[in-house]
């Protein structure tokens, strides 16, 4: 320790030359390798010997002196860094040998205030971090890294002295540390662990992927420190710029999923609010994150779509379920999709894909809109009887495209099907419902959409016993006998320009008025025969993966 103060008085002396401190500089590297050599000696016996020797050096002072130096020379640096690397071995260690050593308290709380009086040494308020030389950049993001996997092993501690509410509440062995924390000017100068990240993630792109993942981390640490949580909650600075930054760059691009762009959802504001505590998810989730959405999605100036098809393509690609589940339904998004399906809006087709999505991956963000959780299964024989007869009729009684379905069904989907219960009253409900019941008035590409979500929803709720969703599928299987007796007749008189106009012209009228006017779809009188025999064939998947599915309820039930 001597030697850094000596170094210290120098080095400070008001009328030091360049030549004189360069000196000073050099005489202190010297004799921080000899000690470095000592380490090394002392190590080479066994770890233990190692061990014992960084903890002498830290009972003595030695590393909160040396944590503490500031220097642009990179010789120096490269000592301190070298003594900072060991401290950090050590620390990582604690957690294991904290039952055998009577010590260990001791030492978090001593490694703590080194830690931070290094951490500091690169927040001075002449600094900024992309000023920083980049071989201090490559160390400090490693050390980030390290110093991070510290403090998830001792949370409370480490930030109770990181962030003291007052001298009284500290234990002696930190009060020095105390002291200096607490006659800082600023209070978002306290925690210098945020501040690097934070000038890492804005000017340091190098590291972005890594920054990201640090700065979950930190926040993930508010699960388990209240000082943290409490410090975090007054510095929303760095999510709002990023949301800014996020919005800016989306509508002013003319791509639809900038990958870059989308790094700043799934690398970083996604996940900090997912793994974050529950009152800091409070305020980066409701209060920045979906009070923006909700302004958006108000404004006419905005491409709404565009804004939801990124951020529901963040969600597919990071799994961050309880997020997911308050922005599928949050009222604002809900609005938004019963609006898409009652009036059939452009990129209808991309909503669905998303939803699909969803419900296979990620099925509980959906189950809340449509019905409840439930694993009974009610499925009268009758029911099954019907469906197995419209099934038959459908495929003319060709067996073999149903045993196909469901092998594959069986053989990808098996542990996806399951029993819950769909609620037709539900907004949400009601809005699919009246969009499955138009099936035959959509064009075949918002129809295959909609098969691909049908077959994850069947496959998830069982509505064998549910009327509101039987009388719409026993309407529309009545709709295709009808039609595809017409296509028939259309494929009979396509050589006859006459006939062939007659049949276009002639209304095609399916019982069914109540049904229609009930969830307000007016009714297809004329046909369009371009469109109609893909429709037709979309509709006879609809009715195998219903048949399907049920049947497999009923086998799985049977075998519980």
């Amino acid at each position: 320790m001597k030697p850094i103060e000596e170094y210290r008085r120098n080095y400070e002396t008001p009328n030091a030359s360049l030549l004189e401190r360069k000196h000073y500089i050099d005489d202190l590297v010297l004799k921080l390798r000899d000690l470095a050599k000592i380490e090394e000696l002392a190590g080479s016996s066994n770890q233990k010997s190692k061990n014992d020797y960084i903890s002498i050096m830290i009972h003595h002072g030695f590393y909160h002196e040396i944590a503490g130096l500031e220097t642009s020379d990179l010789d120096l640096f490269e000592q301190i860094s070298h003594f900072m690397k060991l401290l950090l071995e050590f620390a990582l260690k604690l957690r294991e040998a904290g039952e055998k050593c009577q010590d260990t308290e001791y030492d978090v709380i001593a490694i703590g205030e080194i830690l931070g009086y290094h951490l500091f040494t690169f927040t001075q308020p002449y600094q900024h971090q992309y000023q920083i030389i980049g071989y201090k950049l490559t160390y400090l993001h490693r050390f980030i890294t390290e110093t991070l996997k510290f403090c998830q092993d001792f949370p409370l501690q480490i930030f109770q002295i990181w962030l003291p509410i007052d001298q009284l509440n500290t234990s002696l062995l930190a009060s020095n540390f105390t002291n200096y924390v607490n006659q800082l000017a600023s209070y978002d100068d306290k925690l210098p662990i945020f501040n690097i990240l934070k000038s890492m993630l804005l000017y340091n792109h190098q590291y972005q992927e890594e920054c990201c993942s640090n700065w979950v981390k930190l926040n993930h640490l508010t699960k388990k420190s209240p000082e943290l949580e409490e410090y975090l909650m007054n510095r929303t600075d760095l999510i709002e710029h990023f949301l800014k930054l996020y919005y800016a760059n989306l509508f002013q691009s003319n791509n639809n999923s900038d990958p870059e762009n989308q790094k700043i959802l799934t690398r970083l504001l996604l996940p900090t609010m997912e793994f974050c505590s529950t009152d800091i998810r409070h305020v980066y989730y409701n209060e920045i994150f979906i009070k923006r959405f909700e302004y958006a999605m108000s404004n006419y100036r905005i491409d709404v779509d565009k804004l939801v098809n990124s951020i529901l393509t963040a969600f597919q690609e990071i799994d961050t379920p309880e997020i997911l589940q308050q922005f599928i339904t949050n009222e604002a998004m809900l609005k938004y999709m019963i609006c898409k399906f009652e009036k059939r809006q452009l990129h209808l087709n991309q909503l669905l894909n998303h939803l699909t999505f969803i419900m296979e991956k990620r099925d509980p963000a959906l189950i809340e809109l449509l019905g409840i959780q439930d694993h009974s299964t009610n499925q009268t024989l009758q029911a099954m009887s019907n469906v197995a007869t419209q099934t038959m009729n459908i495929v003319e009684n060709n067996t073999n495209i149903v045993s196909s379905r469901y092998k594959q069904i069986i053989m990808q989907h098996s542990s996806a099907i399951k029993a819950n219960r769909f609620d037709a009253k539900l907004p949400f409900s009601n809005s699919f419902l009246k969009l499955l019941l138009q099936f035959f008035h959509h064009s075949p590409e918002l129809n295959e959409s909609l098969v691909h979500f049908m077959s994850q929803f069947v496959m998830k709720f069982n509505v064998l016993d549910n009327p509101p969703f039987m009388i719409i599928i026993t309407y529309l299987y009545a709709s295709f006998d009808t039609y595809q007796e017409q296509w028939r007749k259309f494929e009979n008189y396509r050589f006859d320009s006459i006939e062939l106009k007659k049949l276009q012209n002639i209304p095609v009228i399916i019982p069914g008025d109540e049904l229609l006017k009930r969830y307000d779809v007016p009714s297809m009188k004329y046909l369009n025969y371009q469109t109609l025999p893909r429709n037709l064939q979309l509709f006879k998947s609809i009715i195998i993966d219903l048949y399907v599915c049920c049947k497999l309820r009923i086998i799985i039930k049977d075998q519980v």
